[in-house]
């Protein structure tokens, strides 16, 4: 894809599915990390990291900004 182009409707669907298929499989882990007290969205994203979940962009190092993310996505 050259610099001017914009992805078509169905490359941004199937990122957006992805992203939300992502953040369910995340999102019960979230949970089990914040109950024994895991607050502040770092240390969530740390455990998240050590446990090997992917994050949104499919990678293996969460920040708290993804962590966030996740969160606001979970409430949506």
């Amino acid at each position: 894809m050259s610099p001017r182009q914009q992805p078509s409707e169905a490359a941004v669907a199937a990122m957006k599915a992805r992203i939300k298929e992502r953040m369910a499989a995340a999102f019960p882990v979230i949970r089990a990390i914040q109950a024994p007290g895991a607050i502040s969205l770092r240390k969530i994203a740390d455990a998240l990291t050590e446990r090997g979940i992917p994050n949104i962009k499919g990678g293996y190092v969460w920040t708290d900004e993804q962590v966030k993310r996740a969160l606001e996505m979970a409430d949506d």
